[in-house]
């Protein structure tokens, strides 16, 4: 699963959510979800999209997180539901703090 960061270089804006969704990369990682960072303006005007998004093309349909991208754990919530909808069996699993990512991976993992 690919998930695209697009941003605007020197945007102040984009730096910042960068750098928050840079300590969930390895949680992500461990999920089997690629974070890829674009700055493209024509994608950004062809969905209307404020800069910074986060967006998952699903069957070529954006799905953009509505977000704070500066709340690590939303972000995290809304990547796994990102995940978990993808596979044939979906079960929403939310995680108090980071520390749990890692064992749910595993059994995510064990059933995709």
């Amino acid at each position: 699963m690919r998930i695209q960061f697009i941003d605007k270089p020197g945007h102040s804006k984009s730096e910042r959510a960068l750098r928050d969704l840079e300590t969930i990369d390895d949680e992500a990682d461990e999920l089997g979800i690629a974070f890829v960072k674009i700055s493209d303006d024509e994608l950004a005007a062809e969905y209307n999209l404020d800069v910074p998004s986060l967006v998952y093309f699903r069957h070529q349909v954006p799905i953009v997180h509505a977000g704070d991208l500066t709340k690590e754990d939303e972000v995290l919530r809304w990547l796994v539901d990102q995940k978990v909808s993808t596979s044939k069996y979906y079960s929403p699993i939310y995680f108090r703090s980071h520390s749990k990512v890692s064992k749910a991976a595993q059994n995510l993992k064990n059933i995709s």
